[in-house]
This record gives C-alpha cells, sequence and structure tokens, in this order.
C-alpha cells in the first residue's frame, strides 16, 4: 500500500509550537520528579511502543506508519525503530505536544502510557554524539523573560526542541516574546532524522538543568535569555550558593538600624524588598546593603562541598565582616531577640567592665547538617568570628565574635 507524504511546510502552526512555548508556564510549572522509571520497558518496535497511547490519539497508527515509511533507514547509528520514533516525534502532529504534556504533569501515572516510546526515543538520540559548546536557540511567545533572573537554575524535564539557526524561529517571535540563546553540552542534532529537513533540529534531553547567565531587554517586552546547560552538581552548587545569601540576608534584616525605629509593617516590607534584591542579583543585593544603615555586614563564599556522611553539603564562612561601636551591636541584638524568633540564646562576656564577646544562634539554617562543623575568622578592628553549623538539631547557625587580646 502506497503512502502519500504529508507536506510539512504548510502545517506551520505545529512547527512554531515545537519551537515556541506559548507561555512560561509550559516551562517553569512542571513536574521536578525524575523519570527513570522508562528504562524498566523493555525496547521493542515503533509499532508496539505506542500501542498504550493509540487510544488518545485516534489518527496514530496512520501516522506510525508513516513515520517508519519515510524515517531514516540508512543510519549505521540507529536501528530503523529508533530513527522512525525520532522521525515521528518531529512530525508536526499532536503527538509530540501530548508527550510533552504528559512530562509536565504532575501525576506520574499520566505518563506511564509514554514509557515504551521513551525508552525507544532515548535509545536513540543517547547513541547520537553530543552537540557541545554552542550555541541554540528556543522561545516563548509570550514577553515574559521578567519571569528568569541572574544565576537562576531549573530543569526542563520534557524534551526541548532548539534549533541551530535562530531564522527558523524568527517568524514565530514578535515585540511581545521571549529568546533563549542556550549554550549547550549534550544536546543531540537530529536534523538527519527529523521529518522536516530545513530547520537544523536539535533536541535537549528531559532533565536538562540550566543557569542562567544573564538577561536582556531589546524592546519593551521583547527578551533575550542567556542560558548556559550544566550538569546536577554544578546546579546544586548554583542552588546552595543562593541559599548562602538568603541566609545572610536575614541575618542582615535584624542587626539593621533600620529595625530599631520602623514599624512591624515597615520591617515586613523592608525584608520583602531586600529578598528580592538578592534573588534576582547578588550584585543588586550587595549594592543594597552598602547603601543601608548596617551594623554587621555580612557576605557570604561557599567553599568546596564537604562529605559529611555520604551527602555533599556547602559549608560556608562569612567574611569582610565591619563591626562599628560594640555598644551598638549589643543593643540591636537585645532588641530584635524580643520580637523575633531569629535570634536567640545570646550571650555577652565582659573583662574589667569592657564586653570582650558575643555570641547568638538563628534558626535560619534551611539544611540538616549530619555533624557539627565550624570556622574561625579574622575580622578589622582586632575582632574573631566563628562561625558554627550544625549546632543541636542541626538546623541552627551559631555566631560568636571575639576581642582578639
Amino acid at each position: 500500500m502506497a503512502h502519500n507524504k504529508i507536506d510539512f511546510p504548510k502545517a506551520n502552526l505545529n512547527r512554531k509550537d515545537r519551537f515556541v512555548d506559548q507561555n512560561v508556564s509550559q516551562l517553569l510549572e512542571i513536574n521536578r520528579m525524575p523519570i527513570g522509571e522508562y528504562l524498566n520497558c523493555p525496547l521493542c518496535t515503533l509499532e508496539e511502543s505506542v500501542i498504550s497511547i493509540v487510544s488518545s490519539i485516534p489518527t496514530l497508527r496512520t501516522i506510525v506508519c508513516q513515520a517508519k515509511t519515510f524515517c531514516n533507514k540508512t543510519s549505521k547509528l540507529l536501528t530503523a525503530d529508533e530513527s522512525g520514533a525520532i522521525y515521528l516525534y518531529t512530525m508536526p502532529t499532536v503527538f509530540y505536544k501530548q508527550l510533552n504534556q504528559a512530562l509536565r504533569e504532575q501525576n506520574r501515572e499520566a505518563l506511564k502510557p509514554w514509557f515504551s516510546f521513551i525508552r525507544l526515543i532515548m535509545s536513540g538520540l543517547e547513541k547520537l554524539p553530543d552537540v557541545s559548546g554552542e550555541t541554540i536557540w528556543r522561545g516563548i511567545s509570550e514577553g515574559t523573560g521578567s519571569s528568569y533572573f541572574d544565576n537562576m537554575t531549573f530543569t526542563w524535564w520534557s524534551f526541548s526542541s532548539c534549533t541551530r539557526d535562530l531564522k527558523v524561529i524568527e517568524p514565530f517571535i514578535g515585540l511581545s516574546s521571549t529568546v533563549f540563546a542556550i549554550e549547550c553540552k549534550r544536546a543531540k542534532d537530529v536534523s538527519d532524522f527529523s521529518a522536516i529537513k530545513d530547520e537544523a533540529e536539535v533536541i535537549l534531553m528531559p532533565g536538562t538543568n540550566c543557569h542562567v547567565k544573564s538577561l536582556s531587554l531589546l524592546h519593551e517586552k521583547l527578551y533575550i535569555v542567556h542560558l548556559k546547560e550544566i550538569f546536577e552538581q554544578e546546579q546544586n552548587k548554583l542552588q546552595n550558593e543562593q541559599q548562602a545569601t538568603a541566609i545572610a540576608t536575614t541575618i542582615l534584616i535584624y542587626l539593621s538600624s533600620f529595625v530599631k525605629t520602623a514599624s512591624d509593617t515597615a520591617v515586613q516590607s523592608f525584608k520583602k524588598q531586600i529578598k528580592l534584591k538578592w534573588y534576582r542579583s547578588i550584585r543588586t543585593f550587595l549594592d543594597l546593603v552598602n547603601n543601608s544603615d548596617v551594623t554587621l555586614k555580612i557576605e557570604v563564599s561557599d567553599l568546596d562541598n564537604y562529605d559529611w556522611d555520604g551527602d555533599s553539603r556547602p559549608d560556608h564562612v562569612f567574611h569582610n565582616v565591619k563591626i562599628p561601636p560594640y555598644s551598638n551591636v549589643k543593643n540591636r541584638l537585645e532588641l530584635n531577640a524580643k520580637s523575633s524568633s531569629a535570634i536567640s540564646s545570646m550571650r555577652f562576656k565582659q573583662d574589667g567592665g569592657k564586653d570582650v564577646a558575643f555570641s547568638f544562634k538563628t534558626d535560619q539554617w534551611a539544611a540538616k547538617a549530619p555533624k557539627e562543623k565550624s570556622e574561625e575568622v579574622n575580622l578589622q578592628n582586632g575582632w574573631k568570628a566563628k562561625i558554627t553549623v550544625g549546632m543541636d538539631s542541626g538546623e541552627t547557625l551559631q555566631y560568636q565574635f571575639f576581642k582578639m587580646s
């Protein structure tokens, strides 16, 4: 029986949908659970891999037959079924859209019917060489680039079709859009296996981790988001640095002279403002700190990870600490401890009527360190600091400051 090849170029809307998402929620509001269960499925033929999803796509048998007929059968890398699976995914039909929707579902049960096909297409994609060090392109038809910010990290769990040629997505990008320029490491060039040969298509695999390097606004609502594909270890390190800055932010808020005179409403507003600042840009956060009347300036560095009982957890050292007249520090600590649970267990020590040391704990440490770890830092004006993580329940930080003799 003869098969007529689909006139793909006329299906521009579906081509757009594969390279350009309609809104940011299609990328950010997705299931973050790994999909490794598909590996339990045996490799099978293309026809067998879609049996459990035929009922949801009435024309699927016909589409699969066309994919098997017209796919690249000359490849020495892939089997005919693996080649057919890639061809099927790149066809401008509802198939790839429903697959990616299932990958984004919060309910993993919705993905199980797709496991056999995912097993087959992943087997083929993994055999293809990596595209590394190149910039590839993807887009969102809404100007929602402001949902991204410097140093943000995230994971895409769906198959993400990109292109090596920016001109492919230009027709679908308007003055209110977002373009991703992605520095890839492990993308897969499927142009030799795609149903449409002129798109220079590259696929990012499910579970791709991305780091926002920068964000550019070219027009009122036209953004370019520069991304770098990163490995999971790199992503964890970046997230640890962000968490460390969050901890420092909280301490700075409670030690600011702003708290001394402001109403509770104003304090909450200031806390919200400063947290937004650090989260969008650490540099902006530090600029805000430098321009504030802060008693104790704390910057955070993420040291090399320590291997604690098999878990890799960050150890944070506070440095560049500036201590003004000690009486101001003491007064503000006492004030804040009365109205906040964030600071507790304060202790002050005197020698000959002079204060020589003070310490306090905070419950703002979110990670549970399995055991105690301490670091000491030399400060200005003859002071020394000791910071201990993992105290007691493993949920606290203790700060101890000593006047050196």
